[in-house]
């Protein structure tokens, strides 16, 4: 696309959402940006504003009316609409930190003129977070939790239907900007190293039989000292490691001055694993 055929371009760095920063870049559209004035890769503003527009109707709602009551006059003073204004929900899905950021001032003028009149829906004061959720699901959910909560934990059939329809083709999900990677492969080669520790605080002080054997002390333990853990029930041993050696001590919890030792892992072969903190910026390619 040459440059003059964008005629107010807003351009990627000025965007910081990643799904919609890719978008930009898709398109190999360079022109001068209306918004910082340099010349990168570049989307309509029109372009732009249709996809926030279809995107604030899928996630925000008119705020409802409420009444604001007069502590002084012991009275209702005046009725206003609660939740945030439109240029904070524009603002979170361009990922903009500064409130006066002129792209937002762009984007919002463009909203109330493609809905003008009393009626439209981008004319109103404040605007609150639509609930997704379908009954049935939060129904379910919370039915798994009671079930794993008061029930049987780690032997619950309901529990892995309800799992199996969540996580259901969690491996074709792709990360924005970094495509696969909510399933992935952990290898010896490029694995950071792993830690894991163990509370050492007198009375139950194992400290000289783990410098003794730390590879098998700081292991996994046997099936017969094998704790419940959150994800394993008592005499099923599970590995429970982290990339920082802080957080082995803060899942720990040793009291004041207390002893801990840990150990440095590294793999040995490949491992699959499930990467949570992906899943917020995570979708389903279609």
């Amino acid at each position: 696309m040459k440059m003059d055929e964008i005629f107010e371009p807003i351009c990627s760095e000025c965007i910081h959402d990643d799904f919609l920063r890719d978008r930009i870049l898709q398109l190999e559209a360079r022109a001068e940006c209306l918004n910082c004035g340099k010349e990168n890769s570049s989307i309509e503003l029109d372009t732009l504003v249709n996809e926030i527009a279809q995107i604030l109707i899928d996630t925000v709602e008119i705020g409802d009316l409420v009444d604001i009551w007069d502590m002084d006059r012991d009275r209702i003073s005046h009725t206003e609409q609660h939740g945030d204004p439109l240029s904070y929900f524009i603002g979170e899905i361009l990922r903009v930190e500064d409130d006066d950021d002129p792209i937002i001032e762009y984007v919002l003028e463009r909203l109330v003129n493609q809905s003008p009149g009393d009626e439209g829906f981008f004319d109103a004061e404040a605007y609150t977070r639509k609930n997704h959720l379908p009954f049935e699901v939060q129904e379910n959910w919370i039915e798994l939790r009671n079930g794993l909560m008061h029930k049987s934990r780690f032997f619950n059939h309901k529990a892995r239907e309800f799992l199996e329809w969540l996580f259901e083709g969690i491996d074709s999900y792709h990360v924005v900007g970094f495509g696969p990677g909510v399933v992935r492969m952990l290898n010896p080669v490029d694995c950071k190293p792993i830690f894991r520790a163990r509370d050492c605080t007198p009375p139950k002080d194992y400290s000289t039989d783990i410098l003794a054997n730390p590879s098998g002390q700081l292991a996994a333990p046997p099936k017969e000292l094998a704790p419940a853990g959150r994800m394993s029930p008592a005499g099923v041993p599970v590995f429970y490691g982290a990339f920082e050696r802080r957080t082995c001590i803060a899942e720990l919890r040793p009291p004041v001055g207390g002893k801990v030792i840990s150990g440095q892992f590294r793999l040995t072969r490949e491992i699959r694993v499930l990467d949570f903190t992906a899943l917020e910026d995570a979708y389903e390619r279609v």
